[in-house]
């Protein structure tokens, strides 16, 4: 962390220069989904990934892209947004996802 912050200054700079590359998303798509290079402690086996986007994402979008990309049949998720006094990138709306594959009985 610290040489990216020597480096860029900002997590939200080293982000745009580095990994959100939205110019070369296709129009109908505002979403680049990311594992989180700083991922909270979890349990194994359970990913932290991110869903980056230029607009704050409404809960059906969160919702559509997760059954889309991750089918809740193979996955369990669940899904939040920090309040702003505690999200570390305020400039970039993203959601936190937690996921882990779906038990079989």
């Amino acid at each position: 962390m610290e040489k990216i912050l020597e480096k860029y200054k900002t997590i939200e700079n080293y982000l745009l220069a580095e990994k959100l590359n939205f110019g070369s998303l296709p129009a109908h798509q505002h979403v680049i989904v990311l594992a989180n290079e700083f991922p909270y402690s979890v349990e194994p086996g359970i990913q932290h990934i991110l869903l980056w986007s230029q607009a704050p994402l409404k809960t059906v979008h969160v919702q559509n892209l997760l059954e889309e990309q991750f089918k809740s049949t193979v996955w369990d998720w669940v899904y939040f947004v920090n309040p702003p006094e505690t999200q570390s990138v305020r400039g970039l709306p993203h959601v936190h996802v937690f996921m882990r594959p779906v038990e079989r009985e």
